[in-house]
């Protein structure tokens, strides 16, 4: 049987690899947005290109055999579609926070991959059909409302790590988070060059959510992972042992200032607590050091990469509100808006780009807000 050391490392990378293609991919719009104008989806809303209510399409909408089709109407269903999804993804907390905690991770987890699952479904089968103005959006709030059931679980699994580990790998879940967003634009590169159709894409990914559900069933405990917890194999399944030392340490008296024992580095319980009114003055990590050694030390190296690449994935995400911003400054007669018309006719783009670059810092102060709190 797998040891407890070895069973928590499995788990973590099948949570790792299972968020990167559920727990953010809301936020990889831009990429799916270009798969659904390429493949018509909601054309029928636009009218004729003599009509005076067509919109020029921008150089991001100059492709696909739907590219003439670029409506007002068209952009509003369009963009229905991420309101849907990025609302449900951030209101969904409280919701699956309690649902974590009546239920537990294993069941959570398979409950959000239930709804990406049919959220997939609903993108590969219903695109085209009259109902499709209800089940798209429907479809992305799902993914919103099942990946963020999947994340939030994910982050227990931190308590079976030593404490000094758990900041760590509480920032690796969220930058994982953060590169599901990839998802799409993989699905994007299939299309285009692989010669796979949106809605095969899609059947891929139900049945890769499918897997996924399987696997939680038998790799996730039912119980809250808890600090000193252990894990062992059962009838095919992982299950929870309690640390005896946290139950001893709960119960006995004068035990008060303490959670569990000490163990060693390996075994995956956390460090003691000192007794209150002991606890030691704690020096800054980087305090001190010079500037070389604080830019050579690893735990600055890891914030960099973090933020590098949370900031290199913004320029995906911001595709799509840089697209929004060209159809608020351009109106439908073509007629300036605050001027900004008039910027982006003589094939300037400037305006549009201060905006969007005003959108990314305070989507990277978010991120930052995210892995403090976290």
């Amino acid at each position: 049987m797998p040891s407890h050391g070895r069973l928590r490392w499995i788990l973590l990378l099948g949570t790792l690899w299972q968020s990167f293609f559920s727990t953010g991919i809301v936020y990889g719009w831009a990429g799916l947005l270009l798969m659904l104008k390429d493949d018509g989806v909601y054309a029928r809303l636009c009218p004729s290109q003599g009509d005076s209510e067509t919109v020029v399409a921008s150089p991001l909408e100059a492709s696909g055999p739907a590219a003439a089709d670029i409506c007002s109407a068209r952009s509003v269903a369009l963009n229905l579609i991420f309101s849907c999804g990025a609302v449900t993804a951030q209101a969904s907390g409280v919701v699956v926070g309690s649902v974590l905690d009546c239920f537990g991770p294993c069941k959570t987890i398979m409950l959000g991959n239930t709804l990406v699952i049919a959220g997939s479904v609903l993108f590969a089968e219903t695109p085209g059909s009259d109902a499709d103005v209800w089940t798209l959006p429907l479809a992305f709030a799902l993914f919103g409302f099942g990946g963020n059931m999947i994340h939030l679980s994910g982050f227990s699994l931190a308590n079976l790590f030593p404490a000094s580990r758990r900041p760590t790998l509480a920032a690796t879940f969220v930058m994982t988070f953060t590169l599901s967003g990839f998802t799409f634009q993989l699905m994007l590169l299939l299309n285009a060059h692989g010669g796979l159709s949106m809605q095969t894409l899609f059947r891929m990914l139900a049945l890769l959510q499918a897997v996924h559900l399987l696997i939680s069933a038998t790799q996730w405990p039912s119980l809250p992972l808890q600090p000193g917890d252990q894990l062992v194999v059962r009838s095919w399944r992982v299950a929870v042992v309690p640390a005896p030392s946290a139950i001893a340490g709960a119960s006995a008296p004068g035990t008060l200032g303490k959670v569990e024992a000490a163990s060693p580095e390996g075994s995956g319980t956390a460090d003691p607590l000192p007794s209150p009114g002991t606890i030691p003055e704690k020096k800054a990590l980087l305090d001190g050091l010079p500037v070389r050694a604080q830019m050579l030390h690893p735990e600055f190296v890891y914030l960099t990469a973090f933020f590098a690449v949370n900031s290199f994935t913004l320029r995906f995400y911001m595709g799509a509100v840089r697209e929004q911003l060209m159809q608020g400054v351009i109106s439908v007669d073509g007629s300036s808006s605050g001027g900004g018309a008039d910027v982006i006719t003589n094939g300037n783009t400037e305006e549009v780009d201060t905006l969007v670059a005003t959108q990314s810092v305070q989507q990277k102060e978010t991120s930052k807000l995210m892995l403090a709190l976290h």
